[in-house]
């Protein structure tokens, strides 16, 4: 048993990143292998041992509780982590992906399709093998998360932040949150509050002086007063402001270069009036 244990846990490690051609000898190779391998998990079940596919679990009892979260914390602030960190899951349990991709076989051929190129074709695929790879991804993290409510994977916690974002329903919330595909709206707040203390890495250098701004005046009545009631009115004047960085490569420009960019867009009486001053 040890010995075809070792051979099905190396034929699925050799295919983890990608399942081999279909109806092929390391095809069926690796079928066997994922089927020794849940064989090999069910008599680990019952013997009370610990099953190949148990997925790692954060336990606060031995692990750091803040060492957990500041890791979290660097996977969602930096860019250049968000790769690493989309496909963990998938990395730390190939048994179980391998399982995974065997039971959601179908009958797909990209080749099927009339007047498709092979370029085209292995686009198809490409595509299909990023789209079910972030299938798979989810399906782990929504099964992590029902082994420990303290874990907290990659794709979850980025869905979460984003529902948080739009506004989700509080009862629509709870729902997802009961099936594990969200975290809980408190730690998802508490979670989006300590963010805002931490800086985020940017995917490029910026530049200095160069740089999209928009803003404009946003008036509204905060609290509008009618015939028939006594309260006073309350009108509102604010400013919506956003800015955009912009990248390094763009180039920079020189103050003297602004100026002359700006004055030809003022009118007389302003450029009048930096004549005045100027002089």
């Amino acid at each position: 048993m040890r010995s075809r244990f070792g051979w099905a846990l190396g034929v699925v490690q050799k295919h983890a990143e990608s399942e081999p051609k279909f109806d092929s000898k390391a095809f069926w190779q690796w079928r066997t292998a994922n089927l020794e391998l849940a064989a090999f998990d069910k008599e680990c079940r019952e013997t009370g041992a610990m099953p190949f596919y148990a997925l790692a679990s954060v336990n606060y009892s031995v692990l750091d509780r803040d060492q957990h979260m500041e890791a979290v914390y660097n996977d969602v602030t930096h860019v250049s982590n968000w790769r690493l960190a989309a496909s963990a899951l998938r990395r730390m349990h190939p048994g179980l992906t391998g399982l995974l991709k065997l039971v959601t076989l179908n009958t797909y051929n990209p080749a099927a399709k009339r007047g498709r190129s092979e370029e085209a074709i292995a686009a198809a695929l490409e595509r299909r093998d990023k789209v079910r790879a972030v299938a798979f991804e989810s399906i782990l993290s929504q099964l992590q998360r029902l082994r420990s409510q303290h874990n907290a994977p990659f794709l979850t916690v980025l869905k979460s932040m984003v529902a948080f974002r739009q506004g989700l329903n509080k009862d629509y919330w709870r729902a997802e949150s009961s099936q594990k595909l969200l975290m809980s709206y408190s730690w998802t707040h508490d979670f989006i509050i300590e963010l805002t203390n931490r800086p985020r890495e940017l995917p490029f250098a910026l530049a200095k002086t160069v740089a999209f701004v928009v803003y404009d005046n946003c008036d509204y009545h905060r609290k509008k007063a009618y015939d028939r009631t006594d309260d006073d009115a309350e009108y509102v004047k604010t400013v919506q402001f956003v800015g955009v960085p912009v990248a390094a490569s763009v180039g920079e420009i020189s103050q003297t270069e602004i100026g002359a960019r700006i004055i030809p867009f003022l009118r007389n009486k302003k450029l009048n009036n930096i004549c005045f001053f100027n002089c």
